[in-house]
């Protein structure tokens, strides 16, 4: 598991928000879209970051343009957030979809990727475990909220924004029509073995007041290395399995990608082993004793040799 970086400089807000990127940012630091968060400084995802010991800069989309990948490496994590006023944001942040290849090649931490509107749904512990999250690895990282961008979308619709995350292949299905009562569920195992999100249950993901909804869009496959955090057992086929054996749709996902080889060696799809795979075992014929007896003086299985058979002539 990836080690939680500490920081523990308190950051103003003054000193945090910069016109600017400098050479080489300091450790522990975050880089957030300005378009992509709705206050700047007081929104909920620069509230999360500060909080968290982390120096957040909200750039301005003119000066987001001219960032290179070096530029976004320097930094623990970039976050695209919820822009979401009164309603739930539906348009992806155009400054963050035209840079995509610059800012998608600069991720190679941790990933947390969130089908719903967190800030307008008022998600700040979900907000803030995904922000930890995403700045704790020992690479740039990624937070990005999906909103209401995809929320009509049709099932297995490719998530052009993160194509080029991790090798890409974020697929998603909309969940719009079923708000606002959908509302989604912790999966236990994934929590608890991602350190930030220990302490997340059920009751921080929902079920969120209208015109907010819980679940907007819940993902069909995403990279090897991430799991389902949060799941849909409204959604239908159901694709994901948590670890009580519920199953649904993921909705949140995080994790670190893998090499493509270490991916092939994975009999999984999305993290989960599917329901045709199963351990095969040789069973004995009807009337057929099993070769395998048990020593009467040792306490270990052997394997009997098979009397030799003469031949009739």
């Amino acid at each position: 598991m990836t080690a939680v970086v500490a920081v523990t400089a308190a950051v103003t807000a003054a000193s945090a928000v910069t016109a600017a990127v400098p050479a080489k940012a300091a450790s522990g630091s975050v880089l957030i879209l300005a378009t992509s968060v709705n206050g700047g400084t007081a929104s909920a995802e620069y509230q999360a970051a500060t909080a968290l010991g982390y120096t957040a800069t909200v750039e301005p989309a003119a000066t987001w343009d001219t960032l290179t990948t070096a530029d976004f490496q320097s930094y623990n994590a970039i976050i695209i957030g919820d822009p979401s006023t009164t309603t739930c944001s539906s348009t992806v942040p155009s400054d963050a979809l035209s840079t995509a290849a610059t800012w998608g090649a600069a991720v190679t931490g941790n990933v947390a990727v969130l089908g719903t509107a967190p800030a307008l749904g008022g998600g700040n512990k979900l907000i803030k475990d995904a922000i930890s999250y995403a700045a704790s690895g020992s690479a740039t990282g990624l937070y990005v909220s999906l909103n209401c961008e995809y929320s009509a979308a049709a099932a297995g619709t490719d998530v052009t924004l993160l194509d080029q995350v991790e090798g890409g292949g974020f697929t998603v299905t909309g969940q719009g029509g079923n708000c606002p009562s959908a509302a989604g569920t912790v999966n236990t195992w994934e929590a608890l073995a991602l350190t930030p999100f220990n302490g997340l249950t059920s009751g921080d993901v929902g079920p969120w007041a209208s015109p907010a909804c819980s679940v907007q869009e819940t993902l069909n496959s995403w990279p090897a290395g991430l799991a389902g955090g949060a799941y849909y057992t409204g959604a239908t086929p159901a694709t994901f399995t948590a670890s009580d054996g519920a199953t649904g749709q993921a909705y949140v996902v995080a994790g670190v990608s893998v090499p493509v080889a270490t991916a092939h060696l994975a009999m999984s799809i999305n993290g989960q082993v599917p329901s045709q795979a199963k351990l095969h075992q040789r069973r004995n014929h009807p009337g057929e004793r099993d070769p395998r007896r048990r020593h009467p003086r040792r306490h270990r299985w052997y394997h009997r040799p098979c009397p030799r058979r003469s031949r009739g002539r």
